[in-house]
């Protein structure tokens, strides 16, 4: 069965439309979401009894409320739920102390819903294995309590040399059977090397180190045998005898080794990421870097380092292309105003490159326990001078489109499959007699005159077909009136959607002067009426 089958995440997150795309990109994963936008909400819907299986806590929940640090060790005090916190912190500090609260997973916010998935499975099993091994130690808790412990006890078997080479087993108690699964019946009188002849010379020599000192050695070791990690205490019981006392912690060191491979893949998230990450002092000096950060600044970390926000070498500059002094910095206002900055879109000078770097920046301020100042800030951002060139490129093209569209004096329309009109220009509206307003969204046939619905249906599917085409018409007039006009219609691929420009040329008076040519031209074919001759 697919691990989100029929499992239900509560999402806490304060941001709404952050939220309602981290849900939606859950619901596409198969799971289940419910959504609070506080701690205090949170806490409600789980004391509410609720049907959850897994919460996904955002650590910054916003002003004016518990954070999600203090919601899910609230939450934890009454309910053993999985909790993996989603966050754009990645300092050690703040991991730390998610850790202190529960250790199920933590994951950088943007980092893909592949990592965020792959977080939850392993959340999800690491919560089976935390049941399992609770259950498991409180079982051998009660057993010990009642006499009932894994105890083995053994009579180790040497060589001609005195060397340990084996031990035989003597007694076992039925902890012992639960723990290994071997029956006394099967084990007692039995040497291990008849019964698991697999097993590591190193138990033995360990235990012949007991018998022969008869210090105790408590140590955890790994069976290939039994393919268990086991923790044993061993100490001597009599001439050449020791006892065993066996735990089995399995689920917890495969726990532990899953968390270790889970922190290891955030690790290696933060050095790869693409997006920069720079740590600052609280007077602005650059403490650490990744390796996105450097890329992007062209700048090495030891190059980055002491540097200040207030070095004036960055140039900083808005969007308006003003430059601002360093107290401006994002990273200067988080540290003083002790809020996150951002997202701004800021230039960077770069001396190296000798040009602007177009950042998205976001400055978070980072506190202590119990400190109402930030003792450091961290900024990402990402390199946008690409789309900030795309975007100034599409802007001036544009522009340059609008001035030719309203200064054109040929009417122009750009009109939809179904006729419809989706744009027009000043021209067109004068020729018309009709605002823009009026225009937009009536079909071309209540201007047209000539043409019947049907005849224009088919003119547009010629148009689609062969991609153009140029035709007179007669336009009417709010007024009531006619003009002739000339009409050039194109086809026009967009990404969304194919359309019609035209172009509308009012050719009244040229067909009158048409007209009235024609008519000299037929006087003047025409012979002179004469008058018979008179008797």
């Amino acid at each position: 069965m697919n691990e989100s089958s029929k499992k239900t995440i509560l999402l806490v997150e304060d941001e709404a439309i952050l939220a309602i795309s981290e849900k939606m990109s859950l619901q596409k994963l198969g799971y289940g979401v419910v959504v609070a936008h506080s701690g205090e909400r949170a806490i409600k819907m789980v004391n509410n009894g609720n049907s959850l299986d897994l919460i996904l806590m955002d650590i910054d929940l916003g002003p004016g409320g518990i954070d999600g640090t203090e919601a899910a060790r609230i939450i934890l005090q009454e309910r053993d739920i999985p909790v993996v916190f989603l966050s754009s912190h990645t300092e050690p500090e703040i991991v730390e102390k998610t850790e202190k609260i529960t250790s199920y997973g933590y994951v950088v916010k943007n980092a893909g819903n592949t990592v965020i998935d792959a977080s939850i499975k392993m959340a999800f099993k690491l919560f089976r294995a935390a049941t399992e091994l609770a259950e498991s130690r409180k079982k051998y808790r009660q057993l010990f309590e009642h006499s009932n412990s894994a105890v083995a006890l053994h009579e180790m078997i040497y060589d001609n040399n005195g060397k340990p080479v084996d031990y035989r087993f003597i007694a076992v108690n039925p902890a012992f059977e639960k723990t290994t699964g071997l029956k006394a019946q099967e084990v007692v009188n039995r040497t291990v090397l008849e019964l698991l002849p697999n097993t590591e010379q190193l138990w033995i020599d360990t235990y012949g180190t007991v018998v022969r000192t008869g210090a105790p050695a408590v140590f955890e070791n790994y069976t290939r045998e039994l393919d268990r990690f086991v923790e044993v205490t061993a100490f001597r019981t009599d001439k050449d005898q020791f006892a065993a006392v066996f735990a089995d912690i399995t689920d917890h060191k495969r726990m532990e080794n899953a968390l270790k491979d889970s922190e290891e893949q955030y690790r290696r998230l933060f050095e790869t990421m693409s997006v920069g990450v720079v740590y600052q002092a609280p007077d602005g000096t650059i403490v650490s870097a990744n390796p996105a950060a450097e890329k992007i600044l062209g700048l090495t970390v030891d190059q980055m380092t002491g540097k200040t926000s207030m070095d004036p070498r960055w140039k900083m500059i808005n969007e308006q292309g003003e430059q601002l002094p360093g107290s401006q910095h994002p990273a200067m206002q988080a540290l003083r105003n002790g809020s996150t900055v951002g997202p701004v879109d800021r230039g960077i000078f770069v001396p190296e490159r000798n040009e602007y770097v177009w950042l998205s920046l976001t400055a978070i301020p980072l506190f202590k326990p119990g400190h109402e100042t930030p003792y450091q800030v961290y900024a990402t951002f990402e390199d946008i001078t690409r789309r900030k060139t795309s975007e100034r490129a599409l802007r001036d093209a544009s522009e340059y489109l609008h001035t030719i569209l309203e200064t054109t004096m040929d009417g122009v329309l750009v009109v939809e499959p179904d006729g419809r009109i989706s744009l027009v220009n000043d021209s067109f509206c004068c020729m018309c007699g009709y605002t823009r307003g009026e225009l937009i969204g009536i079909s071309i046939n209540r201007i047209d005159a000539v043409e019947t619905p049907q005849e224009t249906e088919e003119r547009i599917q010629r148009i689609m077909k062969a991609g153009s085409e140029t035709f007179e018409t007669k336009h009417l007039r709010k007024d009531g009136t006619l003009f002739d006009v000339e009409v050039k219609t194109s086809r026009l691929d967009q990404a969304d959607g194919v359309r019609m420009v035209t172009f509308c040329r009012d050719v009244t008076e040229r067909k009158r002067a048409e007209d009235r040519d024609e008519t000299t031209a037929c006087t003047k074919r025409t012979p002179p009426e004469r008058t018979p001759p008179s008797d």
